[in-house]
C-alpha cells in the first residue's frame, strides 16, 4: 500500500550525503493510507553524514492499515509530542530508540501501540496508552499492544487519561429577540 507521507534519503555511491531536508508536520490529519501514515528513513550509507531533521506536532495520525509512524533512523527527529495515533495496524514502529523524544501523545485503539524491531531499548514515557494498556501498566502486567519484537519497550511513567488538551467546542450563537 501507499504511505501518507513518505521521507526517504540516500547517498551517493562514495556514501557522501546527497540531501539536507527540514520536514515539519504540524496540526495535520493523516489518515486512511494503505500503507504507513509517516514513513521515516534514513540510507544506511548516509547516516553519519546525512542532515534529516522531521518534526511531528500535534497532528492526528489514524486508521492507516501498515504503521501510524514508521521510523527506520529515528536519530533524525526534532520533536514528536501532542499527536494522537489510533485505529492503526501499528502505532509506531521503530527501529531504533528515540531518547527522550516519544512523550507527551495518545495512543490508542491501535492493534499494537508500539514495536520496537531494534535491540536499544525504546523509551516511551508520558504518553497515554488508551484503557487497557493503561490498566496492565497499573497491574504490572505486559499488554499485546506493547510489542517487544527484537528490543525492550521502557514505560515507567504514563498518563491516565488523555495528556492532549480537550477541543472546546465553539461557544452557541446568542440570539436576540424582541419582547
Amino acid at each position: 500500500g501507499d504511505s501518507g507521507v513518505r521521507v526517504r534519503t540516500s547517498s551517493d555511491p562514495t556514501g557522501n550525503a546527497t540531501s539536507e531536508l527540514e520536514l515539519s508536520i504540524l496540526d495535520c490529519l493523516i489518515a486512511g493510507n494503505g500503507g504507513d501514515g509517516v514513513s521515516v528513513a534514513v540510507g544506511a550509507s548516509a547516516r553519519g553524514t546525512q542532515r534529516v531533521h522531521v518534526a511531528l506536532v500535534g497532528s492526528t495520525v489514524e486508521s492507516n492499515e501498515g504503521s501510524g509512524v514508521s521510523v527506520e533512523y529515528p536519530g533524525v527527529w526534532e520533536e514528536f509530542f501532542g499527536n494522537q495515533i489510533k485505529f492503526n495496524g501499528i502505532g509506531l514502529s521503530t527501529d531504533r530508540g528515540m531518547g527522550e523524544l516519544l512523550v507527551g501523545n495518545d495512543f490508542e485503539l491501535n492493534n499494537v501501540h508500539l514495536r520496537n524491531l531494534g535491540s536499544s531499548p525504546l523509551l516511551a514515557n508520558g504518553n497515554y496508552w488508551g484503557v487497557a494498556t493503561t490498566a496492565a501498566l497499573e497491574a504490572g502486567e505486559t499488554s499485546e499492544s506493547l510489542d517487544v519484537f527484537a528490543g525492550p519497550i521502557e514505560i515507567t511513567d504514563w498518563a491516565t487519561s488523555s495528556v492532549l488538551e480537550p477541543v472546546e467546542p465553539p461557544p452557541s450563537p446568542i440570539v436576540w429577540d424582541r419582547p
